[in-house]
């Protein structure tokens, strides 16, 4: 029990020290090898964590002013006894790491990238023995999926404008 509540400790305290406050790196790609990417469905909400073939091991979304909706978090998420998810914290501890994690559509519908990428500090650690940034200076990476809607109207502008070019020719 010792040996436990030592290794716990450390692991406790490494994510501490790895704590990376400044915030997310927009990508087009849902995995960045070596790299977490945070990936984010404005048309359900859904927050989810791809390790990039690493394992988390803690991860630490603090001060969102309330936006993490916790009554949507998906089952069995967060069983550990330091994990937590309230308006204004979600924090998971897993020392055995977790390659991906799907937390559910805990966060507000048709937020923008400016706006998820706004939302408080980020903090974790991987293993072995590292920051969130170690094997990527950039990471953590946000993932903002389009909106479906979005896309239409985009794809819709195209054609309209493909149409004008081909009177005019």
């Amino acid at each position: 029990m010792r040996t436990f509540n030592l290794a716990l400790t450390l692991v406790i305290l490494a994510s501490l020290l790895a704590s990376k406050s400044s915030g997310l790196t927009l990508t087009q790609k849902p995995t960045n090898p070596g790299a977490v990417t945070l990936i984010y469905d404005p048309s359900t909400g859904n927050y989810s964590l791809n390790g990039g073939g690493e394992k988390i091991t803690t991860w630490e979304h603090k001060d969102a002013g309330g936006l993490f909706n916790c009554d949507n978090l998906s089952d069995g998420t967060l069983p550990g006894l330091f994990d937590v998810c309230n308006g204004d914290k979600l924090f998971k501890l897993d020392s055995e790491g977790f390659e991906s994690i799907d937390f559910g559509n805990i966060l507000p519908l048709g937020m923008g990238p400016d706006e998820v990428m706004g939302i408080g500090a980020i903090g974790g650690s991987m293993l072995p023995d590292g920051s969130l940034d170690r094997n990527d200076p950039n990471s953590p990476y946000l993932l903002w999926i389009p909106e479906p809607s979005s896309m239409t109207i985009l794809v819709l502008g195209l054609m309209g404008m493909l149409g004008i070019c081909r009177r005019r020719s």
